[in-house]
Parts: structure tokens; C-alpha cells; sequence
């Protein structure tokens, strides 16, 4: 039989861990840039973490912006996933991607992954019934997996289709690695154990 003391000793351990990630993130909201300056080459722009667009440095001549102000992006979710692109090298979770953990994904590759995310709750909010996912949280294994056949049924390549469910693989690796609050964590996606056959046969 489990020693009582014991569970109670995880659930007080959980809570602080919580409690220490909460004013973590309390601390990045406030702050006043959402990356370091010293990070930041002479054709970035740095601005507040409340800004409405975020300028991500992107080649040598040119920056793409991470919007904060469509319906869907104004959640709070939202800028936590994309600080965290940002500024977190990616997990050891993202190593089941067979990507090297410690990796930093670059600017285009944080807009496309903030887009896949975007386009997919777009498309949870807008199904028959209007779920109401006001968290990440609200995901769940089968809104994944629904998702999955609408792509499966998308006049788009094999290549794309995989493309569009890598941001979302971010979003579980960063929340598995304790970087984010529970109302931000989603259920690993199936995809990450049979991806590399998801989508065979359907170009």
C-alpha cells in the first residue's frame, strides 16, 4: 500500500513546481524585451514582450513578424510558445523528432511552427459544434487525431501535410519538458512514434 506521506509529499512538490513556473513567467511577461539584445544581430528589431508583432531577425536584408493580433493569437498561450522558441533551446524531447536536442529552430521556422498551431485551432474552433478551446489544455487525443484525417483529406503533398503538424510537436516538447504551465501542455501526438508513414500514399 502507498505511504499517504508520500503522496502527499508529490502533490506539495508539484505545487511548488508550479508556483516557481508561474512567477517564471511572470517575470518574462513583465520584462521589457522579448529576447536578450546581446542575441540580436544590427537587422533585428527588439520590442516589448505585450507588443502585437514580434520582428524576428530573418536573413541578412529582411525580418517576418510574429502577429499577436488575429482572434486566435491573442491568447497568452501563444506568447509563452513563441518566447520559448525564441529564447529555449529545444528539449530532449525533441530528439524523438531526430532532431539534436540544444537546437535553436530559426526565425522562419518559429513563424511556420506559431502558424501550424494557429491554423490548427483555427480549424478545432471553426468544426461543427464550435468547441471552445480557451486552452491548450482543452486539446485533446482525439482533436489530434481528427486532425490528422482532415490533412489526410488536404489536396497538398505527403511533405506538407507532415510540415503542418510541427508545430504542435514543438508545443507538446517544450510543455513535456516542464517549460510551460498546464493550461498550456497537450497530449503527446501520436504522430511523433509513425510519422514518417502518416501521410503514405496520399500525394
Amino acid at each position: 500500500m502507498k505511504d499517504p506521506a508520500l503522496s502527499f509529499g508529490a502533490a506539495d512538490a508539484r505545487e511548488e513546481r508550479a508556483a516557481q513556473l508561474a512567477a517564471t513567467w511572470t517575470r518574462r511577461e513583465s520584462g521589457l524585451f522579448i529576447v536578450d539584445p546581446t542575441r540580436l544581430n544590427e537587422h533585428s528589431n527588439n520590442v516589448a514582450y505585450s507588443a502585437g508583432q514580434w520582428p524576428l531577425a530573418f536573413g541578412q536584408d529582411h525580418t517576418v513578424s510574429l502577429i499577436f493580433e488575429a482572434r486566435t493569437t491573442k491568447r497568452p498561450a501563444f506568447r509563452r510558445f513563441a518566447w520559448l522558441l525564441i529564447n529555449e533551446p529545444l528539449p530532449d524531447e525533441w530528439a524523438l523528432l531526430g532532431r539534436p536536442a540544444g537546437d535553436r529552430p530559426g526565425a522562419g521556422s518559429i513563424s511556420f511552427a506559431i502558424a501550424n498551431v494557429q491554423s490548427f485551432i483555427e480549424w478545432l474552433t471553426a468544426r461543427p459544434g464550435r468547441e471552445d478551446i480557451s486552452e491548450f489544455r482543452d486539446i485533446t487525443d482525439g482533436h489530434l487525431t481528427d486532425y490528422v484525417r482532415h490533412l489526410q483529406r488536404k489536396k497538398i503533398t505527403s511533405g506538407k501535410k507532415v510540415e503542418s503538424l510541427t508545430g504542435l510537436s514543438y508545443l507538446w516538447a517544450y510543455g513535456a519538458a516542464g517549460h510551460l504551465p498546464d493550461s498550456d501542455i497537450v497530449p503527446k501526438p501520436a504522430w511523433l512514434e509513425s510519422r514518417a508513414n502518416l501521410f503514405s500514399g496520399s500525394d
